[in-house]
């Protein structure tokens, strides 16, 4: 977005500045809370609590749970509790926080114990509970209430908060920031967002990265909340259709004032019918605030049969009960201690106080709302739809007052393939969703299924289309398709077998080519994620070369099967096996063969225009256009592009060009989330003139030899410029000329050595590892690529995958003969462009390999001047070190894989898949 704040190397200069002068400003504390009084041992999550204390009196108090999953990137929330007057502990512990008090476990006296709750939104976002306006939780006001609180005033404490808030927390600036809440929030949250929106416009707070807005079961248009509650009534069977009718016509839709006699009759025999009613959810019990705890503790003791609070949103024991516990802990003094609380302050802390001295000034936040949107920001609305008090039906009526075009019509969505609520689209990144069986604070009700709901729509780009679960296009891809004009072509097929693979394939297997218009024809392999094909990321897979087929990249790195090269006998098909350490465990991956030429992929032209570095872009990126209107299920997913070795010089234009398509609004579609690169060809120069330093490094070249070429070639490695420096280099080549360079402890061997005297040794050497279980593998690990010549040549094979019969003669797994003009030498500023864009990057190396080693990549990712947000330092698999890593800003991180070669999935499968998992999952390696 535009209004997105600056790199975070700029961030502590300008909070200096602001600081320096500023005058008067508020001030904060904060406390961390490493342990809670009720919870067992240390919290499994970074807890802060704080006060921020305003010019005039005011004392807000506020917890702040870092994210569970990546604090550095993921979004923050500003969540307020409805009321006004409920406190921000009860949006924590009864909403949508990370802890819950142990009801069935309370005996009536003591301390109640706090559980750890999976389901909360700091799983996916880290987020500040604050208690306003003063009266409320453990705030307070030092002038005993002078001011009396209103919408305005709430809404100006509030910004300030975060100014201070953010003063003191400049590292969470960058991230996503949403102002998010629900009930009677719902009319401070819009114009709370305007006046940050403001803000940021005017230049005087330009650091907050402002994405949108969050509102559950929102009071949004008073009138038209309030004048819903009779409507929603009479459709959920809870008045008779005779009184409604009587309503209608006599309080003509305005139910808030009766205006007639009949309008207050009809209204007097509604509220004698729902007196009984529970108004924040219609199945559950009606209980006062606080029941007898030992009338319901009998009760829920000997029911042993109903479910558990947090599984399932109607509870046959009044919900209310629960409560209480938090009035018993919170006012415990050694639970005071433990949070922070100023002595004396909140001689009685209530969970929602509703007799505190509050003006409610604004009657309609719809204005505000619209106005957010029209700048860009998004906005995701929900509704329990099981709470009368702020129905669903009200707010879809404001919403329709917005006058904004339906991108997605209404329809289901789902968690675990069931449908838990439906939704509705609209233009300018509105989204509004129901939670169905969930009440007023729809998350305390269900709040597996809002975590799903919000973790979704939160890793949805503004510039992508919503995820699936909230959002589809099909009105918009069937005009592209009407407007389209000799468009390329697309033949798929689905293939359930494969010769040589013993029974149907435990994952699903697309083959199919990609007809150019300039009679290329380029052939894929998809193979859809094995975990959750609907959610997991797509990557389109680029094997180097060029002229390396994409079954190298399938077979031999990432992809879900290998060749039984220890049970092959030399002649016959070989046999596949399935490969548990794929990447298609948490992916779905397009492997296809790039240039026309390598692989299966080939030109009806005979190669009447040679393929180069620019016109493999532009084939690529027709190809994901076309293949994209063949698959449109998968736009929604993040999408990566991904690849290793010479694609290090594709994969950054590439991903320009789809990012610069998303902003000229020409392919929207796509959900380019960012680019994945393995021992990346990227800056021909650094990375050519790596290999010396390297071979140095790793004790390959001696001193001297290493000396005398640094002095003789000045760093200039490449093109000698002097004797000294030609015949310091002819030397290192004479050292290395029989050192495998794609790994340089494994032997270096021809492509297809002499099968027959390869297996002998092989046969004989049972110490030795498997290929799966061992970089260092102690025969030649080319001869296992020949079995994939073997395999792709046989007709059978050919028939199954589909293949154009006498299109290519003989398939080679890597052809580095086809005819191809290297252009690009050059690919940092691409990579720069991209993470300012706010793209993410996963670079890594393995860490044995001389052809494009990591000397040369770090060198290059240094040139990109990024502050580096995580230090160098080991990561772990099984609890054993595999390799070192550093994060740096703007979402670049890079990986070195410890014993890895060229192609490191290929030599560590089990640690790159741990590698790719946790990077994609946004999670720290």
């Amino acid at each position: 977005m535009a209004t997105a704040p600056p790199r975070r190397s700029l961030l502590l200069l300008l909070l200096l500045l602001r600081s320096f002068f500023a005058a008067a400003t508020p001030s904060i504390t904060t406390k961390a809370v490493p342990r809670l009084p009720g919870f067992s041992g240390p919290l499994p999550f970074s807890l802060e609590t704080g006060y921020v204390e305003l010019d005039d009196g005011v004392r807000l108090f506020y917890y702040f749970i870092q994210s569970e999953r990546h604090p550095e990137e993921d979004p923050v929330l500003l969540w307020l509790t409805g009321g006004p007057g409920c406190s921000a502990l009860s949006g924590l512990v009864y909403e949508m926080g990370p802890f819950y008090f142990d009801f069935e476990g309370y005996t009536g006296s003591g301390l109640p114990t706090l559980l750890y709750k999976p389901t909360s939104w700091t799983q996916v976002s880290s987020v500040i509970f604050v208690d306003s306006p003063a009266g409320t939780g453990f705030s307070y006001d030092t002038t005993g209430n002078r001011t009396i609180p209103s919408d305005t005033i709430a809404i100006q404490q509030l910004h300030t908060f975060l100014q201070t808030w953010f003063d003191e927390h400049p590292k969470f600036l960058p991230n996503p920031f949403y102002v998010a809440g629900d009930s009677y929030s719902g009319i401070i949250i819009p114009p709370l967002a305007m006046k940050v929106a403001k803000g940021i416009e005017y230049g005087d707070e330009p650091l907050i990265n402002l994405k949108g807005v969050i509102a559950g079961n929102p009071l949004t248009d008073a009138m038209t909340d309030i004048n819903a509650r009779v409507p929603y009534l009479h459709g959920m069977g809870i008045i008779p259709d005779e009184l409604y009718e009587a309503a209608h016509d006599g309080c003509r839709g305005e139910y808030l004032r009766p205006s007639t006699a009949n309008c207050a009759n009809s209204l007097q025999a509604i509220q004698d019918c729902i007196r009984d009613l529970n108004d924040v959810h219609i199945l559950e019990a009606r209980c006062p605030e606080y029941p007898s705890l030992t009338i319901q503790k009998q009760q829920a003791l000997q029911d042993h049969g109903r479910k558990r609070l947090l599984e399932s949103a109607v509870w046959s024991i009044c919900r209310n009960a629960t409560y209480f516990l938090s009035e018993v802990w919170t006012n415990d003094e050694v639970v005071r201690e433990s949070l922070g609380i100023h002595k004396g302050t909140v001689p009685s802390w209530l969970r929602c106080d509703f007799d505190i001295p509050y003006t409610m000034e604004i009657a309609s936040a719809v204005d505000d709302h619209l106005s957010l949107i029209t700048k860009g920001y998004r906005a995701m609305i929900y509704s329990g739809d099981h709470d009368s008090k702020i129905s669903h039906v009200g707010t879809q009526a404001w919403i329709r007052k917005l006058s904004l075009p339906i991108t997605d019509n209404w329809r289901p969505w789902y968690v675990e393939g069931q449908v838990v609520g439906f939704t509705r689209t609209y233009s300018n990144n509105l989204t509004f969703a129901t939670v169905k069986g969930a009440g007023h604070t729809a998350p305390e009700y269900m709040p597996k299924e809002c975590l799903a709901m919000i973790d979704r729509w939160l890793s949805a780009m503004a510039t992508a289309p919503p995820r699936r679960s909230l959002l589809l296009l099909p009105q918009l891809l069937l005009l592209r398709s009407l407007l389209a004009a000799a468009a390329p072509s697309i033949t798929t097929k689905a293939v359930p077998r494969l010769p040589g693979f013993s029974g149907p394939l435990p994952f699903s297997l697309e083959t199919g080519y990609v007809e150019l218009d300039d009679g290329v024809r380029l052939f894929y392999y998809f193979i859809q994620s094995e975990r959750d094909p609907e959610e997991d990321p797509v990557l389109l897979w680029l094997t180097g070369g060029p002229g390396c087929s994409a079954l190298s990249g399938l077979v031999y790195e990432i992809g879900p099967f290998y060749f039984d090269f220890e049970g092959y006998t030399g002649s016959g098909l070989p046999t596949l096996l399935y490969k548990p350490a794929s990447w298609t465990q948490v992916s779905n991956v397009i492997f296809v063969d790039s240039p026309a030429g390598t692989g299966f992929s080939y030109d009806t032209t005979g190669n009447r225009t040679i393929p180069s570095d620019t016109i493999v872009i532009q084939q690529l990126h027709t190809f994901l256009q076309t293949w994209f209107d063949e698959h449109p299920q998968f736009l929604p997913n993040p999408f990566y592009v991904a690849g290793d070795s010479y694609s290090g010089v594709i994969i950054p234009p590439l991903a320009m060009k789809i990012a610069k398509g998303i902003e000229y609004s020409d392919e929207w579609l796509i959900n380019l989330k960012g680019v994945i690169a393995g021992n990346p060809l990227t800056d021909v120069m650094l990375d050519f003139n790596a290999p010396v330093p390297y071979l140095h490094g790793m004790g390959i070249i001696p001193d001297e030899l290493y000396e005398a070429a640094r002095e003789g070639c000045r760093g200039q490695y490449r093109s000698p410029s002097n004797a000294d420096c030609a015949n310091s280099l002819q030397a290192i080549d004479d050292s290395t000329r029989d050192l495998n360079g794609v790994h340089i402890l494994e032997k270096n061997c021809t492509e297809y050595p002499s099968l027959a005297i390869q297996k002998r040794p092989r046969l004989q050497d049972h110490g030795s590892k498997r290929l799966l279980e061992s970089a260092v593998w102690s025969i030649c690990r080319k001869s296992t690529y020949f079995l994939s010549v073997v395999w792709t040549n046989n007709e059978t094979v050919r028939e199954s995958l589909g293949i154009h019969k006498g299109t290519v003669p003989s398939w080679r797994r890597c052809d580095f003969d086809i005819p191809y003009t290297k252009e690009i030498t050059y690919a940092v500023d691409d990579h720069l462009a991209l993470i300012t864009k706010g793209y993410r990057a996963m670079i890594y190396s393995g860490d044995h390999d001389a052809k494009i080693p990591h000397v040369g990549t770090q060198a290059w990712i240094r040139k990109l001047n990024l502050p580096i947000t995580d230090n160098w330092r080991p990561w772990y698999v099984d609890g054993q070190v595999v390799g070192f890593t550093r994060t740096y800003s703007n979402n670049l991180t890079y990986a070195t894989v410890k014993g890895a070669g060229h192609t490191a999935p290929e030599y560590m499968p089990k640690e790159c898949l741990a590698m790719i998992d946790r990077w994609l999952s946004g999670e720290p390696l």
